[in-house]
């Protein structure tokens, strides 16, 4: 870039995963900053707009929207290595792990901070970054955040819908294939 160019950002946010993009969108939002954002992968709909993104790991194998990475082997793995899948699209790992969230359990977050002799990583701790960051309305106050730029909220048909006609019955079908053509 030129000098005149990086005058027209602010900041730039190297990676479009779900961080990135909440970087992002908190320093335009709450600062009216101006931002660049940078992502090597393109979006999803470019690799496979109707496979089942819970099967995209694995229908995708090697392709150039998933990044594997190994793990020096773990000694408390008895040497063992771990395998970490990344999403190389907007969105990264969320847009290919079917875009499931979840976090600990609060006896998890206290007994982490217990162990780090009291330095704020408890769960009551970190249940207002959790509230803030969430957009669940299914579940709601006071243990999730209604608002917030993640939506975290449960997703599922109708009733009505039959699954064979729906998008992600086809979905599911074209994966499926996709995995025994292998």
């Amino acid at each position: 870039m030129t000098r005149s160019q990086t005058d027209l950002y602010d900041y730039i946010v190297v990676g479009g995963g779900s961080a990135g993009c909440v970087t992002a969108n908190r320093l335009v939002v709450d600062h009216g900053a101006r931002v660049l954002s940078l992502e090597a992968g393109g979006t999803i709909e470019t690799c496979c707009s109707t496979c089942l993104r819970a099967l995209l790991r694995y229908s995708l194998g090697k392709s150039n929207h998933i990044r594997r990475f190994q793990s020096v082997p773990q000694p408390s793995l008895d040497g063992r290595t771990i395998e970490m899948i990344q999403g190389n699209v907007i969105g990264g790992g969320s847009s290919i792990n079917a875009l499931a969230y979840t976090r600990g359990v609060r006896a998890d977050y206290d007994a982490w901070h217990r162990s780090v002799g009291g330095a704020g990583w408890g769960w009551e701790d970190l249940l207002p970054y959790f509230t803030r960051q969430e957009g669940n309305s299914t579940l709601g106050a006071p243990a999730h955040g209604i608002v917030g730029p993640l939506d975290a909220m449960l997703k599922a048909f109708d009733g009505r819908t039959r699954v064979r006609d729906s998008v992600m019955g086809r979905c599911v079908v074209r994966s499926i294939k996709s995995l025994l053509n292998r």
